[in-house]
């Protein structure tokens, strides 16, 4: 019982299967002084551990192991089936089926007391190695439904996200071609820049389609340098349409931030683009920093009607868009995403508060967002 109750102990720490099939070799090799762990590869088997460590058996070894796992009885030495071999082979297998193969060379016979330990190692180990199958099969499944998810979100993103402005562009180039010469050229200038401006949700929605992919597979590497924070914000509200009356506050002297400059310039872009969405026509929009220790906090606020505490925990998630004043909230629920994707790959963080800290008790709750990044050395 002691010996079964050690098994179970250490069999119950691993979490991966590589991990697990070392674990139980370590443990055969402490009992019989040499263990490899096999499972089947196609119609033959696999040496997927061994302690010490060895790449192959010899001929008789492999002939009883073949003959252990195709007929789930033990074969090898001690027992009546190809007993020259010096290894001992169990199977390993649990009421779902066969996982595996457990090879044991004892130094000398194979008594009573070692086959009962040898035959508690290979139970324990089957179940062992099921537990952690069936946990690898759950973390599979749960990732193919979040993936799912992703993909029927970014299929409806972008059925409504790029039908809207393509409807515009028709309608408006369609009524430019109808009736150009009926239509004065004040008429004209609006729908061209109609146009112009449905152009340019679409390049944004696609640009940020790309963004998130090449977040998720790794490809984007930041180029750390020191980063003067007034100019990165003062190009981030170029960028951004309805952001020219955005209030900035910096401290004098602000220590510059160890960030990528393009990377950040394009955190602040989403921030602001978001701000300006949600907030009142007249509403403030200010940015403000502080030092926090050695990392620099800059804050992104706005006068809008906020997030809901159900809402709040989930803004940062892929195509996760907040419901505001009972609506849900235009865009594609990827800017958000993005920032926090971008900061987490410079050393920064990035966090959401609604209602902002200093928002006054009779007026809109709003929200601020707040980043930090390391200072620069």
């Amino acid at each position: 019982l002691r010996r079964i109750g050690m098994f179970s102990r250490s069999l119950g720490v691993p979490t991966t299967e590589p991990e697990m099939l070392e674990e139980i070799a370590r443990q055969g090799c402490n009992i019989a002084g040499a263990a490899v762990v096999m499972t089947a590869q196609g119609e033959d088997l696999n040496i997927r551990a061994a302690a010490p460590p060895i790449d192959t058996l010899d001929d008789a070894a492999w002939a009883a192991a073949r003959w252990a796992y195709g007929k789930q009885e033990q074969a090898g030495k001690g027992t009546g089936t190809l007993p020259s071999s010096p290894w001992r082979f169990l199977p390993m297998r649990t009421v779902r089926g066969p996982v595996g193969l457990l090879g044991l060379r004892p130094d000398g016979d194979v008594d009573h007391p070692l086959m009962q330990a040898l035959a508690a190692l290979a139970d324990q180990a089957a179940v062992a190695m099921e537990r952690v199958r069936l946990a690898n099969d759950a973390a599979r499944s749960a990732a193919h439904e979040e993936t799912q998810k992703l993909r029927t979100a970014l299929l409806s993103s972008l059925s409504h996200d790029l039908r809207t402005p393509l409807a515009g562009i028709r309608g408006a180039a369609s009524t430019l071609r109808e009736a150009w010469g009926d239509l004065d050229a004040t008429t004209r200038d609006d729908l061209l820049g109609s146009i112009e401006d449905d152009i340019g949700r679409m390049t944004r929605f696609l640009a940020n389609i790309l963004d998130m992919t090449r977040l998720e597979t790794g490809e984007i590497a930041p180029r750390i340098a020191a980063v003067a924070l007034p100019e990165a914000i003062e190009a981030a509200i170029a960028r951004v349409p309805g952001a020219a009356h955005v209030g900035v506050d910096l401290p004098a002297g602000l220590p510059r931030a160890a960030a990528d400059p393009a990377l950040l310039e394009q955190v602040l872009v989403n921030l602001l683009d978001n701000a300006v969405k949600y907030s009142p026509s007249g509403g403030i929009i200010s940015v403000s920093a502080r030092l926090i220790g050695d990392r620099v906090a800059l804050s992104i606020a706005d006068e809008g009607v906020g997030i809901t505490p159900d809402d709040l925990p989930y803004v940062f998630d892929s195509f996760y868009r907040a419901r505001r004043q009972d609506r849900v909230g235009p865009g594609t629920g990827l800017g958000l995403a993005i920032a926090r994707g971008l900061m987490e790959a410079m050393g920064g963080t990035i966090e959401a508060q609604s209602p902002r800290p200093d928002a006054p008790a009779d007026g809109a709750p709003g929200t601020m967002i707040t980043l930090t990044l390391p200072m620069a050395i």
